[in-house]
């Protein structure tokens, strides 16, 4: 991998609340083994736990970073069991984080035909000590980073990996003329994301279904309603998305994840 003549660039995405040091402390440990670092948060407090949602958003925003940035994204349910941690190259960028899912949608979609090169992590060589079983994003995790950021080559990080855990991210289904799917997260605008993907969409007018409840046609954008109206449109995850013009579709439609959404052809 040819590096960036810059600063490198670590870029964070985490569940940890911003109300808590985890984040920070993180960003400290990275910056003790690699201090000409620049930090970029991409995203912290998104849904705890919540691997496929992280995923999502850890594929559709990476390839807007330089080349050369190392991506540390901690969504870690599993820490302290048996998962391993993973260092892994993929096309211009690399990423640390666990290996539940979170980074495969991202290594699959930016590595190309010839697929990521991924190593699982020696926690022992390359972490702190003691080290933490409940906080390997400090321990483990950023550590690795930081040695990436510092010059270390991949597979000086551990051994290769050929079998990581792979993740499908939800996907709408056919139905009759439309598509069925659900909602995946609300952002913190209370706009809801969901699993219908624009690029299904062809020509004509569609509707949108929340649970059954016509919400109307997917409009162009959130000035195409008055304020206070429910609006559907493609977002910039080019996926469906619910809205309500200067206020939160996650508050006025009592929305949560897991919801059905339907799209269908005007008739």
């Amino acid at each position: 991998m040819s590096e960036d003549r810059g600063r490198p660039l670590c870029v964070l995405l985490t569940d940890f609340p911003l109300a808590d040091p985890y984040a920070g402390v993180m960003k400290g440990v990275v910056l003790g083994g690699a201090p000409d670092a620049v930090l970029v948060d991409l995203a912290h407090g998104l849904p705890a736990g919540d691997i496929a949602w992280a995923a999502l958003q850890l594929r559709e925003q990476a390839g807007y970073f330089p080349a050369g940035a190392v991506f540390l994204a901690v969504v870690d349910p599993g820490v302290g069991t048996a998962r391993r941690i993973l260092a892994a190259e993929a096309g211009l960028y690399r990423f640390v984080g666990p290996d539940n899912g979170l980074l495969h949608p991202a290594l699959v979609a930016l590595s190309g035909a010839a697929g990521p090169q991924i190593v699982a992590v020696d926690a022992e060589a390359v972490g702190l000590a003691p080290r933490s079983e409940t906080f390997h994003g400090r321990d483990v995790m950023a550590p690795a980073a930081a040695r990436l950021l510092a010059g270390a080559a991949l597979e000086t990080l551990g051994r290769p990996v050929d079998d990581p855990v792979a993740l499908a991210l939800p996907a709408a289904r056919r139905a009759g003329a439309g598509w069925v799917g659900a909602v995946l997260a609300a952002d913190g605008y209370g706009n809801l994301i969901t699993s219908i993907e624009s690029a299904l969409l062809e020509g004509g007018e569609w509707h949108v279904y929340l649970e059954g409840r016509d919400l109307g046609p997917v409009c162009r954008t959130f000035g195409s309603v008055a304020s206070g109206a429910v609006v559907a449109l493609v977002g910039s995850l080019r996926r469906i998305e619910i809205a309500v013009r200067d206020g939160s579709a996650r508050d006025r439609l009592r929305a949560a994840p897991g919801m059905q959404v339907e799209v269908r052809p005007r008739s």
